[in-house]
């Protein structure tokens, strides 16, 4: 599940990474100088600077200047959209602007990024020139010199046309004297302002062209698929634990060992229709079940058990199946082996063994017939089979019957085995009935298929009528080549 996640995620990254447009990035670098006063020699105010590269940041991002953008370079696009892709910042403790654009044409963004640094600065030089001090300053200068000259040329007339007048010639050439002075320091102002503004209109520079990119910045091709992969593997992570905490069926031995203390008398993979018959079984088909037979026999050494009942918590679980091969599989070591479908709901032996259902176990319970009239023979020498005979009204008050408990003890007098096949136990009762009378229990879990809860409540309800559970088989399981040998402990 988490390969398959992770595959998914990954192809997602890929179409992605296809479908989605390419984008540009190209940065253009200006600076703006911070040059000292040619006058004072000091440097501008740190608290101005920052106004004035919040300033130029600003400016980047209006209309009237995107317009101009727009128009030289004859984009069709709206001055809305150049924004969305035009970015400009500072670059902290230094004297840059940063202008970067992001366009689906690489030679586009390189365009636009250079054509905002140069309509920015010349921004700055007609905000400069806008704002001259000097031009000011050069009104008061002409207004000032016109003012000297007029005076100087009243001054003249009157000496020559009244030489007597020393008092009114002497205060009007203190009037020159001063008009000079605050002529000739209005003309050093000047020439101070135009020094100054020389400076500050070389203050915003093109440091960096910005050239076209050869590769996108979106998509990160590699990236994306990095990252699809990452995502893959916490997402399929995260729903095998989401599924692991919801699903409650058993999957490995070790999940069986951890729910019950039993030991796994054999682990049997999932027949093939060609191998479904212990006769015709090869590899590790037939090694589960010879080995199911010699723990079997084991346990019947130990403690001298001739009756043995398959059970399972649940229905559809294989016990039916494992029955009709085992009991093949002990037949074949020359024992007298008794297959009993004591399922009088669900019959199964009757139909694997391609016998008749007219007469069998019910009949036997019904004491309707004896027990060697009711058993079959099958093509094996010493297998016999009791089938489920004709389903009766009530299977739970035959099975709880004390005449059940002297059949069975019947078939264990005159057979070396005795194989019984009971219905699953949670459905019905049956199972628990008959399980007391018997020398041993085996339960059958297929893998996928049991519940962890429904486990534990048949292994509890055998324990609390005392019967004898030998162990477990695990059923359409994953078995190794090499399979370590189970511990027998009854």
């Amino acid at each position: 599940m988490i390969i398959l996640v992770v595959l998914i995620a990954v192809s997602l990254a890929f179409v992605a990474n296809q479908v989605i447009q390419p984008v540009y990035t190209a940065n253009a670098l200006i600076r703006v100088s911070s040059a000292p006063n040619p006058l004072s020699g000091r440097s501008a105010d740190i608290n101005y600077f920052d106004r004035l590269m919040n300033t130029y940041v600003i400016i980047v991002g209006t209309n009237q200047l995107l317009a101009e953008v727009r128009d030289r370079l004859g984009l069709n696009i709206s001055s809305a959209r150049l924004h969305d892709m035009v970015q400009v910042k500072s670059i902290d403790q230094t004297e840059l602007i940063e202008i970067t654009v992001n366009h689906p044409d690489a030679k586009t963004a390189a365009d636009i990024a250079n054509a905002v640094a140069l309509s920015l600065i010349q921004k700055s030089s007609d905000l400069t020139e806008s704002s001259s001090a000097s031009a000011a300053i050069l009104t008061q200068v002409t207004q000032a010199q016109e003012e000297l000259n007029t005076l100087r040329a009243d001054y003249d007339k009157l000496v020559t046309e009244q030489p007597n007048e020393v008092a009114k010639i002497t205060e009007m050439g203190r009037d020159i004297a001063i008009k000079q002075q605050n002529y000739e320091t209005l003309q050093v102002q000047y020439n101070e302002a135009r020094l100054s503004e020389s400076v500050q209109l070389n203050s915003v520079s093109l440091i960096e062209t910005a050239t076209a990119p050869n590769l996108p910045t979106i998509p990160r091709k590699s990236l994306n698929i990095a990252l699809g992969a990452l995502l893959g593997l916490a997402g399929g992570l995260g729903l095998a634990l989401f599924l692991n905490n919801f699903d409650t069926r058993v999957y490995s031995l070790s999940q069986v060992k951890n729910l019950i203390d039993l030991p796994v008398l054999a682990e049997l993979t999932h027949l093939s229709r060609s191998q479904s018959r212990f006769p015709d079984m090869q590899g590790l088909e037939r090694e589960g079940f010879q080995r199911l037979r010699s723990n079997i026999i084991a346990i019947q050494k130990k403690n001298e058990a001739k009756t043995l009942i398959v059970t399972s918590a649940e229905n559809d679980e294989g016990k039916s199946t494992v029955v009709c091969n085992l009991g093949m599989a002990m037949s074949q070591l020359g024992r007298s082996v008794l297959i009993v479908d004591c399922d009088m709901r669900r019959p199964n032996q009757h139909t694997l063994f391609g016998l008749t259902n007219e007469v069998g176990l019910s009949t036997v319970l019904n004491k309707k017939i004896s027990l060697q009239e009711a058993v079959q023979k099958t093509n094996l020498p010493s297998l016999k089979v009791l089938t489920s005979g004709p389903i009766p009204e009530d299977p739970t008050r035959l099975l709880s019957t004390a005449y059940t408990a002297d059949v069975i003890r019947e078939m264990g007098n005159r057979y070396d085995v005795v194989i019984l096949d009971t219905p699953a136990m949670l459905p019905v009762v049956d199972a628990t009935l008959v399980a007391p009378t018997m020398d041993a229990v085996l339960m059958v879990i297929r893998r996928g298929r049991s519940h962890r809860d429904s486990l534990t409540a048949a292994h509890t309800q055998l324990t609390e009528v005392q019967a004898n559970v030998v162990g477990v088989v695990l059923n359409d399981a994953l078995v190794r080549h090499q399979i370590a040998a189970v511990k027998i402990s009854v």
